[in-house]
């Protein structure tokens, strides 16, 4: 495997309050960049469904890696072991060919 998820749990949970602070401040921009400047401080009711947007985007960024991590760390065993199994067969189809099939 190339690329592997090489960030702790508690790394990935703090890049994604990171990220979510990025995305907050990055709402506000848009906020203010369509509405007007300052629109989203003066109306903070109004853009609340915006930043929770934003909000669960950042987490759902978590979520993610947090999984690809755990899938990473399943298929890089899955792998092993089934090397495993492909040499077991191979040593066993050897015996055969030279034991028991003429």
């Amino acid at each position: 495997m190339e690329k592997q998820i090489t960030a702790s749990f508690e790394s990935l949970q703090r890049d994604g309050a990171y990220v979510a602070d990025s995305y907050l401040k990055d709402a506000v921009k848009a906020v203010d960049a369509q509405f007007g400047d300052g629109f989203a401080r003066k109306n903070p009711t109004a853009v609340a469904p915006i930043i929770a947007a934003y909000m669960a985007s950042a987490s759902a960024s978590y979520v993610t890696a947090s999984k690809l991590k755990v899938l990473e760390n399943v298929a890089e065993e899955l792998s092993g072991a089934l090397g495993g199994v492909a040499a077991a067969i191979t040593e066993v189809a050897i015996e055969l060919r030279q034991n028991v099939i003429p």
